[in-house]
């Protein structure tokens, strides 16, 4: 998974507590995004680099990877084609991330993931997680 949901506490008498999906309230009371997503990126790259014996060299850098086996990531090597090659023919405002890809054989892969993020999976795991919608909307303001 992509993130992390440390730090987000169920009050008493929660939607986990009754067994159902939390309410609009109950989703805004996740104080902040970094108690939802965890440790920013960043102070996580600078707190493994100052750990790490070979930080201090050029070129070092932390990148977030999914190992994926059962899966033929091929196919997602295609997409990531097709959406570099849509970026370079559509200007701004469309904004795309692609990101890289690694097929390691016939039903395996390594995939870069988007730091401070978190799975559509891990966030419906979530006691407060109602929809997508009313998250985004909580967390980023109205449409």
């Amino acid at each position: 998974e992509a993130g992390s949901a440390e730090g987000v506490a169920d009050g008493a008498g929660g939607a986990a507590a009754r067994g159902g999906r939390a309410s609009r309230e109950e989703v805004g009371r996740v104080g902040s995004l970094d108690q939802l997503y965890g440790e920013p990126w960043a102070d996580k790259v600078e707190r493994i680099r100052r750990a790490s014996p070979h930080g201090r060299r050029s070129g070092w850098a932390l990148v977030p990877l999914l190992s994926k086996a059962n899966d033929d990531v091929r196919q997602e090597v295609f997409v990531m084609q097709l959406l570099r090659l849509l970026e370079r023919a559509f200007p701004a405002p469309l904004w795309l991330r692609p990101y890289a890809i690694l097929s390691t054989g016939p039903r395996s892969g390594l995939i870069e993931f988007s730091p401070n993020t978190q799975s559509l999976h891990a966030l419906k795991k979530l006691p407060r997680f109602g929809s997508l919608e009313e998250h985004f909307l909580d967390h980023y303001g109205e449409k």
